[in-house]
């Protein structure tokens, strides 16, 4: 036997005389709920599941509550909010346990003109702010995010799906590592996302995988003491494709590659831009 209680906003009780079976249908803010005498079917109203994360939480407990209890048609939203003029400082890491748990997650901040997201510490099991394992889709939109170790803010891994969306910004403000190390899988920078400012080993680094931007995605003012001043393909089987009306614009490398270096990679430019950067040797 269950006990079970609702409080339904609006209700309505409906009952079909052709059927052995009660129907109730019930609708709250959130959900909508038929129940009959064999099943109770609960589906959600909105669009994502949002989990807000205040000052004094944990943004990892958010993301392993969704691996324990998400499911695979659900879109999760993290939110953070609250954080005032300190932003949340912690390494996370969305993991493979999320497969199968989640449709996406999105990763967001409610106040999107401040730096929500700063990490001030690394560990070799953690070599970046943010490691993505997992082949859920991960979306970053809406927030700030600024460096303060020596490794990228985010690394994506093998089979990872990666999205650098609408409103997101990756600044740094020393002198460091790469904005995104693509390691597997495939990131995508859109919308109105902006990379800049990182100026020793440019701005993506590109092991293994590729990187796509479009939209109106933007990399400026970065530089590498190397080669690639904003884009790096360390192999031949790496890809890159510059869309729509993206722009590579201000960026510098010592050595090779203004812009762009690659070790016979796949580079695919449909359109956008590639402007007034420079190479102290080769292709600038």
């Amino acid at each position: 036997r269950i006990k079970a209680s609702l409080v339904l906003y609006t209700y309505e009780n409906q009952w079909d005389p052709n059927s052995k079976d009660i129907i109730l249908k019930g609708e709250s803010q959130n959900y909508v709920i038929t129940a009959g005498i064999n099943e109770i079917i609960i589906n959600m109203k909105t669009d994502y599941v949002k989990l807000y994360v205040t000052k004094n939480d944990s943004i990892q407990d958010k993301i392993d509550w969704i691996a324990q209890n998400g499911n695979s048609t659900q879109k999760y939203k993290i939110i953070l909010s609250e954080y005032g003029d300190d932003p949340f400082n912690e390494l996370i890491e969305f993991k493979s346990s999320l497969n199968n748990r989640a449709k996406s997650i999105t990763f967001t901040s409610d106040n999107p003109e401040k730096v929500a997201f700063k990490t001030s510490g690394s560990t070799y099991s953690f070599p970046c702010q943010i490691l993505v394992s997992t082949y859920t889709k991960i979306i970053f939109e809406n927030i700030q995010m600024k460096p303060d170790c020596n490794f990228a803010i985010i690394q994506s891994g093998s089979d990872s799906n990666v999205t650098i969306g609408q409103g997101t910004k990756l600044v740094d403000n020393k002198s460091h590592d790469n904005a995104i190390s693509v390691a597997g899988g495939r990131v995508i920078m859109e919308g109105d996302a902006t990379i800049s400012g990182f100026k020793s080993a440019g701005s993506v680094y590109i092991t293994h995988g590729g990187f796509i931007m479009q939209g109106k995605s933007r990399i400026y003012d970065c530089e590498s003491d190397s080669d690639g001043g904003a884009i790096y393909l360390a192999n031949i089987n790496n890809t890159f494709t510059l869309r729509e009306k993206a722009t590579i614009e201000n960026c510098k490398a010592a050595t090779d590659g203004g812009a762009i270096y690659h070790k016979g990679s796949t580079v695919t430019i449909e359109s956008g831009s590639i402007i007034n950067c420079e190479a102290g040797r080769r292709g600038g």
